[in-house]
């Protein structure tokens, strides 16, 4: 989920693969007009992914809420 997420984003905002980052991110969606909560719920799942990542516990219903979150702002991102 994290790489698509990723990946998802620099289609979006065409930001090169060597630039993108949160900060840079973040920077292009405010530029773009994107609503702020949309860019607090782009790095809350940012988070989540990265925390996913490296730490080796995992509840179920926390990762049903990042997946229904990650497809909300991915949604948003497309409508935007």
């Amino acid at each position: 989920m994290n790489r698509v997420t990723w990946n998802k984003i620099s289609e979006r905002t065409n930001i090169p693969a060597t630039e993108l980052n949160k900060y840079n991110i973040v920077l292009h969606l405010e530029r773009m007009g994107m609503d702020e909560e949309m860019i607090l719920q782009l790095k809350s799942v940012l988070n989540s992914c990265e925390l996913a990542l490296y730490t080796p516990v995992h509840e179920t219903e926390d990762m049903i809420q990042v997946l229904a979150k990650t497809e909300f702002v991915l949604n948003g991102l497309q409508t935007s």
